[in-house]
C-alpha cells in the first residue's frame, strides 16, 4: 500500500510537468488514463481481498472465540479505511475518463464496514459484554450494510465503462463484493445474528485472579500454613492481577493490607503492618485475558512477628473479585555473638615466671 502512494505521487508530478508544457494531446490523455486504471487496479485487489475476508468472517463468525471476534472485524474495517485512503491519495492522477466511480466504490465499502463492525460489536455488547444488542436490530444494520455494498459494486463498474471509452481505452480490474446468498440473504443474516447472539464462545464472561504473589527477602523455610523470612524489618510484595474472562473488566482495584497475628516482636518492638491500594490495568480497565503485574511499597515488619497478608481484587463492572492470603513470619534478630578473651601463649623459648620469683640467669666465665 505504500507502494501505490509513491506511485501516486509520482503520477502527480508527471501530470503536472506535461501541464506546464502544454502537451494535453491524445498521447497524454492516454498515458493519464491508463496510469490511473492501473493505480486504482492494485486498489481493487486489496479490496476484493477485504471483501473476501469479510465474507469468511461471517460464514464461521459465531464459532469463534469472544477475543478473535471483535479482532477481526476491526481489522476487516481497518483495512477497507486504508483502501479509502489510497484512493484518496492518488485522487484522479490526471484521468480524463470520469473515475469518480472508483472512489465512491472504495468510499462506500468502508463505510459498509463502519455499520457493520457497529452491528457485530454491539450485538455481543462490546468489550464489556454490557448492553447487547438484540439480534433483529443487527440484522437490520447488517441488511443496511448490504445495500451499500451492492451500490458500491454498480459505482466500479461505472468507473471502468468510462475509462474503457477514454482515449486510452485502459481495463480496470474487476472489483466486485461477491455478497453470495447464502451469506447477505434476508433469512441467513436472521439465521446469522441469531447464531452469534446464542453463541455459548461468544457471551460475555467475566472474573479476575490473584496469582503469582511473591515476598522479599525470600523465605528460608516453607510449611503448608505458613513462610519464614529471615531477620528484616522490611518486606515487599509483588503479585500479577490477571482478567480470567473475555471481556473488558472497568475500574479494576487492587487493595493489600498487612496485619500483625501475634504480639511479638524482638525486644518488645511493635509488630507493624498497614495497607495499600493500586488502580490495576491501563486507566484502570483490564481486558479480556490481559494479566497486570504490581509491585507495591515495602511494608514495614518487626522480627519476631507473625502477619497475615491479605489480597482483594474488585472491579465495578460487576466482574467476580478474587481474594488472597498469605501467612509468614520474620526469624528473630541473632543475638550478638560473645567472645571470650584467650591469654596470649610466651613466645617460645621464654621462660614465665611466677609472681614473686625471679628467674636465674647464668654468669659468663
Amino acid at each position: 500500500m505504500g507502494l501505490l502512494a509513491v506511485g501516486a505521487v509520482i503520477v502527480l508530478l508527471a501530470t503536472s510537468a506535461v501541464t506546464e508544457t502544454g502537451k494535453k494531446g491524445a498521447a497524454y490523455r492516454r498515458m493519464a488514463d491508463r496510469t490511473y486504471a492501473s493505480l486504482a487496479s492494485g486498489i481493487a485487489q486489496i479490496s476484493n481481498s477485504n471483501g473476501l475476508a469479510l465474507d469468511a468472517f461471517l460464514s464461521g463468525a459465531a464459532g469463534l472465540g469472544r477475543e478473535a471476534y471483535l479482532a477481526d472485524i476491526s481489522e476487516l474495517e481497518a483495512s477497507a479505511e486504508g483502501s479509502e485512503r489510497q484512493m484518496g491519495l492518488i485522487g484522479t492522477a490526471g484521468a480524463q475518463a470520469d473515475v469518480s466511480g472508483c472512489a465512491e466504490a472504495i468510499g462506500e465499502r468502508a463505510a459498509a464496514l463502519v455499520d457493520i463492525r457497529s452491528s457485530l460489536y454491539s450485538l455481543v455488547g462490546g468489550k464489556d459484554g454490557s448492553h447487547p444488542l438484540g439480534a433483529s436490530a443487527a440484522a437490520q444494520g447488517l441488511s443496511r450494510a448490504r445495500e451499500m455494498l451492492s451500490v458500491a459494486n454498480g459505482d466500479w463498474r461505472r468507473c471502468a465503462a468510462s475509462l474503457r471509452r477514454s482515449p486510452g481505452s485502459p481495463i480496470l480490474a474487476r472489483s466486485k463484493w461477491t455478497l453470495p446468498s447464502d451469506v447477505w440473504s434476508t433469512g441467513s443474516l436472521d439465521a446469522l445474528t441469531g447464531a452469534i447472539a446464542s453463541s455459548s464462545s461468544l457471551a460475555p464472561q467475566s472474573g479476575l485472579a490473584i496469582e503469582a504473589v511473591s515476598l522479599s527477602p525470600q523465605a528460608v523455610s516453607v510449611s503448608s500454613t505458613s513462610a519464614l523470612l529471615p531477620p528484616t524489618t522490611s518486606v515487599s510484595v509483588s503479585l500479577v492481577v490477571a482478567d480470567t474472562g473475555n471481556v473488558t473488566d472497568p475500574s479494576v482495584r487492587l487493595h493489600v493490607s498487612l496485619s500483625p497475628s501475634n504480639a511479638g516482636g524482638t525486644g518488645g518492638s511493635s509488630p507493624q503492618g498497614g495497607s495499600q491500594s493500586r488502580v490495576v490495568g491501563p486507566g484502570g480497565a483490564l481486558g479480556g485475558g490481559a494479566s497486570q503485574a504490581v509491585v507495591l511499597d515495602p511494608f514495614a515488619v518487626s522480627p519476631g512477628a507473625s502477619y497475615v497478608l491479605s489480597i482483594s481484587a474488585s472491579s465495578q463492572g460487576g466482574s467476580p473479585g478474587a481474594s488472597d492470603q498469605v501467612s509468614f513470619s520474620i526469624a528473630n534478630a541473632a543475638p550478638p555473638e560473645v567472645t571470650t578473651p584467650v591469654p596470649a601463649k610466651p613466645a617460645k623459648g621464654v621462660a614465665s615466671s611466677s609472681p614473686g620469683q625471679r628467674s636465674r640467669g647464668r654468669t659468663a666465665g
